[in-house]
């Protein structure tokens, strides 16, 4: 037997019965790839030297390659008559390495904001006036400030009262200046009033035990009684 043989289903076999019936053959030039090199794309199976540019018809020498209507391309055809172009810089957009933003492509390095003209490298941005801009421009030009403290503040996390918004620890009762964790609150002379100062302060009194009135009541001439 020849020295060079191949093996299928663990038995052995030469060489030209192997090609003949066992061997994947290349969709390019319908011969049998013999030594184990073969390209596979899209299903189908190439030799190295069969697998080719669809537009120039250069072997595709490199790992990762683009495609256009199904083809292989190079990157040098794909990027003249197929590749996106930046809407920045006009220039083609090699496979994989572009950002899309309001239906246009983008290099990375084309990518920038709207006020600093910095390279946004954050995935997370803000938009305004449709356009991206940074974190640090828009906490310094756009963001809400809080009402109490002035200070910024970040997406997501604010309390808006009375027009205004605010941090979550900077909306505090108006009376004992504690942080309002209830979700239920009075107001009194226009400013948040927790549960506990409310009662204390500001719920009707029964005028003769002169204890806070919780549930039904009566009034006479003006004033406040418990039901017993």
């Amino acid at each position: 037997m020849n020295s060079e043989f191949a093996k299928h289903d663990s038995k052995v076999c030469c060489l030209e019965c192997y090609n003949e019936h066992f061997a994947p053959k290349c969709i390019q030039c319908l011969k049998a790839i013999s030594n184990g090199k073969l390209i596979s794309y899209d299903e189908k199976n190439y030799h190295p030297d069969c697998f080719r540019c669809g537009h120039c018809n250069k072997i595709i020498i490199d790992m990762e390659f683009p495609t256009h209507n199904s083809k292989p391309y190079c990157i040098q055809c794909y990027n003249q008559y197929f590749a996106p172009q930046c809407a920045q810089c006009f220039k083609a957009i090699s496979i994989g390495k572009s950002i899309i933003y309001n239906e246009r492509n983008y290099h990375p390095d084309c990518f920038r904001c709207g006020q600093c003209n910095k390279i946004i490298t954050d995935s997370k941005f803000n938009i305004e006036n449709s356009n991206p801009c940074c974190t640090q421009c828009y906490n310094e030009y756009f963001a809400l400030r809080c009402g109490q403290c002035l200070k910024v503040i970040s997406v997501g996390r604010s309390i808006i009262f009375d027009k205004k918004t605010y941090h979550p620890d900077c909306f505090r009762c108006g009376q004992c200046h504690k942080i309002m964790t209830d979700s239920k609150f009075h107001v009194e002379n226009c400013k948040p009033c927790c549960i506990q100062c409310y009662n204390e302060y500001f719920k009707p009194q029964c005028s003769k035990c002169l204890r806070p009135i919780i549930d039904k009541y009566t009034t006479f001439q003006g004033k406040n009684f418990h039901i017993t």
